[in-house]
This record gives structure tokens, C-alpha cells and sequence, in this order.
């Protein structure tokens, strides 16, 4: 009868081919009987060589867009800083905020009378849904700019863990000048990077897409959460309220003579967390399950109490 051996504490033992233990995952070498807290440890096919050699082109790949990165924002940084431009945007903003706070004024009275050539740091393109970032800009610490945006897209980064080859691309796509540049700038792109990452995480803060009609389709990444049509109607509310801004807004769009791809140049930071979300560590994308092994997506969840009394009377399970 064709045999096999089993791994673990029963090495050396030969199992009937087709036995519950013989088609069990092997434990990988080397690991614990029992994970930290009493957890078994993953289990997992031996890779072969063409895994192996994946991993190693994708840590290749990992430091050469490292590389690259670093590069481009050292040319960057000495660049904006030698023009004077350093945290040009935020700067702005921040005027607007105070603007509005001290007469109401958002929109420039030339951008509604007629056509007009726009004046970047004078004219303003933003939708008044804007103004629920300008507004606190003004009156909040400047580092909060930066460090909310950055903490959610980071956190929700590290909560995917996204493989090698995933992190490679993100920081392909931060290596775009105009990518990092946001952050020197203090650019709302870094915000609507984090919004992008918060809406695939939570659902509900892809409505705040909005902020740049350009790139408002990239508000679809929440909407199979609930809690995005929940926001989807405050939104709406909004928009009821600041009506005369809104009907201002329509016409300054109207009379704008300027590129209709000047966003375009923004999307390839909001692609940051699509890639990381993409990219996500499997355990990410089956939570609940131990094991790694084939078939794994079709096996229940083994509660852990049942777990631990298996682990005891057999070794490790594979769920």
C-alpha cells in the first residue's frame, strides 16, 4: 500500500496515502508546536524553487524602487526649497480657511463674472466641500495637516500588510515627482490619498472624494460599505445647506479656461493604498482562518477553544 511520512512530532511514521493525517498541510520546518498564545502555527506547502526565486526578484525589485524613490525626492526637496515653494499649498489653504472665516468670501468675484485665465495661489478650484478642510486649517496646528493624513493611510497600510512586490509598486508610485511633492507642498492629494485608503478600510470617507471633482470616481471604493450611503445622504445635507456656494462653484467651473486633465498628475499617490490594498497578505483576505494551505478558503473557522483541545490530543490542526 503506498505510503507516505508523516511530519511533526510523528517524523518517520508511514501514513496510507489518502488518510485524513496524509493529506493534512505539513508544518513548516522548524516551527513551534504551539504559537504565541496558544495558537497553532501556520501552515504551509514547501515552496519550490519558482516561489523562492519570486520572493527574491520581488526584494530586488523592493530596494531598486527604494532607490529610486530616495533619488527623486532629494532632487525634489532641493529644488522647492531653493524656490521658496515649501509648503506653498498649505499656505494657501490656510487663507482660504481664514478668508471665509472673517467675511464669508470663498470664490473671487472675476472667477463668476466671466471667463477667465486661472492664477494658481489666487484663484480657487475647489468645491465648497473643500472648505470642510480649509476652515479648520486655519485654526488648527499646522503639523496636523500632515500627521492625520499619514496616520490613517499608514495605518490602514500596516493593517493589509501588503507583500513585498506590493510595496515595490507603492513606492513606484511615490516616486512620481508630483507624488511626493504633495507632501513638500502640503497639497490636498496626500489627503485624498488617505481618504482613498480610510474608504477601502471603513467605507464612509470616500464621500469626502468630492473634494476634487477630477478625481471623484475614485469615491467608489466605498461604496459597498453601508456606512458610505449613510455619509453618501450627510453629504447631501451639505451640499443643501452651502447651495448659493454650490450654484457659485458651477459657474466658476464654467468660465474656467484651463486643461480638463490638470488632475490627471494626481492619481498615481491615490493609487498608493489601492496597491496595498490589492497587494494584502492573504491572512488579511481570509480572516478568521489559521491554516494557509490548498483549500483553506472552503474550511470553517475552528473556534479556539476547540482548537487548543485538538492541538493537545493531536498536534496541530489545520483548519
Amino acid at each position: 500500500m503506498a505510503a507516505s511520512r508523516l511530519g511533526g512530532p510523528h517524523v518517520g511514521v508511514p501514513v496510507p496515502l489518502g488518510s485524513a493525517q496524509a493529506d493534512r498541510p505539513r508544518l513548516r520546518p522548524g516551527g513551534p508546536r504551539n504559537g504565541p498564545g496558544g495558537r497553532s502555527p501556520a501552515w504551509t506547502d514547501e515552496a519550490p524553487a519558482a516561489r523562492r526565486y519570486g520572493r527574491l526578484v520581488s526584494r530586488a525589485a523592493l530596494v531598486a524602487a527604494g532607490a529610486l524613490l530616495a533619488t527623486f525626492f532629494v532632487v525634489n526637496v532641493q529644488t522647492i526649497v531653493a524656490s521658496g515653494n515649501l509648503f506653498m499649498d498649505f499656505n494657501f489653504y490656510r487663507e482660504l480657511g481664514a478668508r471665509f472665516l472673517a467675511d464669508g468670501t470663498y470664490y473671487l468675484p472675476h472667477q463668476t463674472a466671466g471667463p477667465y485665465a486661472v492664477a494658481l495661489m489666487v484663484d480657487v478650484l475647489y468645491p465648497p466641500s473643500a472648505l470642510l478642510l480649509f476652515v479648520p486649517a486655519a485654526v488648527a496646528p499646522a503639523a496636523l495637516w500632515w500627521a492625520v493624513p499619514l496616520a490613517v493611510t499608514g495605518y490602514c497600510i500596516w493593517h493589509w500588510r501588503p507583500k513585498a512586490a506590493a510595496v515595490a509598486v507603492i513606492l513606484l508610485l511615490l516616486a512620481w515627482p508630483r507624488a511626493h511633492a504633495a507632501f513638500l507642498f502640503g497639497n490636498t492629494d496626500m489627503w485624498a490619498m488617505a481618504l482613498v485608503a480610510a474608504g477601502l478600510h471603513w467605507g464612509w470617507p470616500a464621500v469626502f472624494l468630492t473634494l476634487k471633482p477630477t478625481l471623484a470616481p475614485f469615491a467608489l471604493v466605498g461604496v459597498r460599505h453601508r456606512s458610505f450611503r449613510i455619509a453618501a445622504v450627510a453629504m447631501a445635507g451639505f451640499v443643501a445647506l452651502t447651495l448659493p456656494l454650490w450654484l457659485d462653484y458651477v459657474a466658476v467651473l464654467s468660465n474656467l479656461r484651463a486643461p480638463a486633465d490638470y488632475s490627471l498628475g494626481s492619481i498615481p499617490l491615490l493609487l498608493v493604498p489601492a496597491a496595498a490594498w490589492v497587494g494584502r497578505q492573504r491572512s488579511i483576505r481570509t480572516r478568521g482562518l489559521v491554516a494557509v494551505g490548498p483549500g483553506v478558503a472552503n474550511r470553517r473557522p475552528i473556534p479556539q477553544e476547540e482548537r487548543s483541545a485538538r492541538c493537545g490530543a493531536e498536534g496541530p490542526v489545520a483548519e
